[in-house]
Order: C-alpha cells, then structure tokens, then sequence
C-alpha cells in the first residue's frame, strides 16, 4: 500500500510507502517536506481514524440511493443478452467502478477537501508553481486505487478508481452465490429467475467487499495517527494563552464592537493541540508509559505530568520537585515533554472494535465487528531534533528505535546528520532492520523537489550526502583561510 504524491507545492514527486515503519525524510529548507507529511497525515486520517468507519458511511450513502443508474445500466446490459446463447460470461468491472466511486466522492473527498482548504488556506496554495503541471495524489490500497486530482477552478475530485480484481456476470442453470477468487469475482445468474433486486444486492455486496477489504488491510497496518509539528513547545504554549484569551472575549462578547479574527491552524496542527487538552488520565499505556518513564529519566531528569485543573502540560523538576509550566522550562525539556506526554497520556495500546460491518450486514448478512491486533500506531514528528544537543539528538533516536520495535511507525522530517548516523549504527547492531526503513533525500529540480535515491537504508546503513556539500564548502573555506597564499 502506498501514497504518491505529484505537484504539490514545491514537491514534483514524492512517494509513502504504508507498510515501512520508519521513514526519514531529508533536504534542505523550503524543499516540501512539511508539505509532503502533512497531505499524508490528512489523506491517512480520513480512511483510519475519521470518520472510524468510512466504509460504513459509504456504503450508507449507497444503500440511500434510491436508484443507482450504473446499477439501472446494468440490468438493461443483463437482460439484453439473457436470450443471446454467445453470452455465457461477460465483464462489468467499469460499472462497479462507477458505484463506487459515487461513495467515495460523496463522503471521502468531501471530507479531504475541506482538510486540505483548513490547512493549506487555499488550493492555490497546494498548487506546483515551478511545473504549472496537474495536482495529483493517488492512494494505492490493497483492493482498488485512488487517483484524485485539482481541478483548474481548483477543486478536489477523484479522477479514476481502479478496482484490482475483474469482476464477471457468468450465466448458469442453478442457484450459486458470488464467488471471490485471487484476480476476479463472479456473479452467478440463474437465467430463468433473474431479479433487479437480488442484482442489486449482489452489486453492493461486492463493491462493499472490495472497498472493506481494502480499509480494513489498511487499518490492520495502522490503527490510529499522530502529528507532532515544528516548534511544537511554542504552538502548544501559544494556544494555550490563546484558548484563555478567548475563553475571557466570549464572556464580554456583547461589549466588543469590532470584529475578531482568530487565527487559522492546520489540522495536524489543531489536532496536536486538541489531543493534548483532552488528555484522558485513565487511558494511558503501560508499554509506553514505561519508555516514556525512562526517557524522563535519562533525557529530561524530570517528570512530565497533565494538570487535570489547568488542562496544561507541567514539567516536575527531580531534585527540587518544583512543578514548572513548559515556558518556564529548558527548550530540551519543552521540546521532548509533548512526544513523553502523548506517550504517557494519549497513545493507547488497546485496539479499537471495528463494527463497519453494520453496513455490511445491510447489503448482504450478519458479521461481527473485528479486532484489529496487529495494527500499528503512526506518528509524524517535524524536526525532533530541534533545540536538542547531538548526545541527545541520538539518545532520542534509540527511544524511537524502541518505539518502532513496540508496534509505532514513525516519519520524520529532518536535518541532523547526526540522526542519520545513530540510524546506520542501529542498522549494523541489527537494532533496527533496514527493511523497515525508508531514508528519502529531496533536492531541488526546475519543476520541483524529487527523492535524489542516494540515501537508501541498506545492511551498511545510510550513506550521509545530505550534509555533504555543506561540509566540503566548509572544508574548502578553511583551507583557502589558512593558505591565503595558494
């Protein structure tokens, strides 16, 4: 499964691949990599976690139709070649296309669109300035691929849906039910009892399988996300005072003449926040509040705590035991205290009962709600490094090492060549496996950034050329500084 992502910003092509569990993105400022992972965060948080059950939502939205044209199209096709005797099987896959694309469209893009509009402004924005070319972002699941595309009047729409398997009307002289093989599915049809609406059923039924396969293998794989922006210690302190200030305007309200504007946030951004405000004390993990406990101990030399009064995020100093909001803190400790305090509050190891089968048990029979135990939780942190020393820089790499061995996936964006090291140690003590990784390099190309390639995850490591050039100028610098005379 994977995201491809071409002419966003000042990206030309950049590409997610689900299943890997680590994934570090380099390059240098302004090159897309903020927004690379923040179009990932939006288009995974709409088929994971919000809405829970997009299957069911779709699938509702199909069952309310009260007449489906594609499905109309359909039973003309069936019955004009019922009495034609070369006709023992045909295919229908495009129309099946057609019906679930209409789902999808409805609910899914719907939802992404005004994700995107909250995060980025405008489409405008989002638009490949340096190519002029097309917005294109294709999501390809296990059952079926999504290609969504901007319009000129810049809006979202979804371009094409590829169903994987072919999906086949056989004519037969029995009753038999649908049969799903590896590459295809077949629609038995008794040619003396053909009905619209067992059709009709049969049609949903097998779109629906398609479409929850898919979220399904998808929500196997990841179970919940998470984004942890840049500069997030001062985001998380600014709204903060924000929220009170806006807390004591709504209660004068009737005095304020003019009006206020209050500033936009992105989502992951808001998002960050709003996990952070609601912390839920009797929801936390045992498996991660055990590394977020050691990274107290051995980074941050402190507790971080949840104030259940304030709603804030306080730091507990160990030797003086003196309770410290994040402002008044070291910028190490603000830094790292949101990534401990999600760990200790808000990542929940326990899977949540998956019961998208209610729209399934509308189309086609009974089927109870499954457990998704394998799953994995996927976090996006923008710059861990930043305000950190490089001793810390890599003891903070081998927190996440440990995450990652503890069912986390996790995407960084990054300009540490330290990081990069700790990550080749990690591989050849066989800490981390290199096939779990994803190393991306961007550099700068006349139509947008693109992955360079030379910085892979293989058995030896990753090679470090992003810094490299930097440190030659530097080199060469110094040597023409100290021979002024050559």
């Amino acid at each position: 499964m994977k995201i491809e992502i071409e002419n966003l910003g000042p990206i030309k092509q950049f590409e997610f691949d689900i299943e890997k569990d680590f994934h570090i993105i380099y390059g240098e400022n302004n090159i897309g990599k903020s927004y690379a992972i923040n179009t990932i965060y939006i288009l995974l948080k709409y088929l994971v976690v919000e809405p829970i059950n997009l299957s069911k939502l779709i699938s509702r939205h199909l069952l309310d139709q009260e007449k489906l044209p594609e499905i109309e199209d359909l039973n003309d096709i069936v019955n004009a070649k019922l009495t034609d005797e070369k006709y023992r099987e045909f295919t229908i896959t495009k129309k099946c296309e057609e019906i679930l694309k209409k789902g999808i469209e409805a609910e899914y893009v719907t939802s992404i669109s005004k994700s995107f509009k909250n995060s980025f402004s405008s489409f405008y924005n989002m638009r490949n300035k340096l190519s002029n070319k097309q917005l294109v972002l294709k999501i390809l699941l296990r059952n079926f691929n999504l290609i969504i595309k901007l319009s000129k009047n810049n809006e979202l729409y979804l371009d094409e849906l590829q169903l994987k398997k072919r999906i086949t009307v056989r004519f037969i002289d029995t009753n038999r039910n649908v049969k799903i093989e590896e590459d295809k599915i077949i629609l038995y049809i008794k040619k003396s009892e053909f009905g619209l609406e067992n059709f009709q059923k049969e049609i949903l039924f097998v779109v629906h399988h398609e479409m929850e396969n898919s979220i399904r293998s998808l929500k196997n794989s990841i179970s919940d996300i998470y984004f942890f922006p840049a500069s997030r210690s001062g985001l998380y302190q600014a709204m903060n005072i924000f929220s009170s200030v806006f807390a004591e305007l709504s209660k004068v309200r009737h005095i304020v003449n003019s009006q206020i504007s209050i500033p936009a946030l992105s989502e992951p951004v808001s998002d960050y926040f709003l996990k952070l405000s609601t912390i839920k004390i009797n929801t936390t993990s045992d498996k991660y509040a055990k590394i977020a406990k050691e990274m107290e101990k051995n980074l941050l030399n402190g507790e971080v705590v949840f104030n259940k009064e304030t709603k804030k995020i306080e730091y507990v100093e160990k030797k003086t035991k003196l309770r410290l909001d994040l402002s008044e803190t070291s910028s190490m400790v603000s830094e790292i205290s949101p990534i401990v305090a999600y760990l200790k509050y808000v990542i929940n190891e326990i899977q949540i009962k998956d019961d998208s089968s209610d729209a399934y048990n509308l189309i086609w029979g009974s089927e109870e709600g499954l457990e998704y135990n394998n799953s994995k939780k996927l976090i996006f942190i923008e710059e861990p490094e930043a305000h950190l020393h490089p001793k810390i820089q890599i003891k903070l790499i081998e927190y996440f090492s440990k995450l990652i061995n503890n069912n986390i996936k996790i995407v960084l964006t990054t300009h540490s060549d330290f990081i990069s090291n700790k990550l080749t140690n990690l591989i050849l003590s066989e800490d981390l496996s290199f096939e779990k990784i994803s190393s991306c390099h961007l550099i700068m190309t006349k139509e947008g950034s693109i992955d360079k390639g030379d910085m892979q995850a293989t058995q030896e490591g990753i090679d470090d050329y992003n810094f490299l050039g930097v440190s030659e100028e530097l080199y060469e610098e110094r040597m023409k500084l100290s021979n002024p005379e050559n």
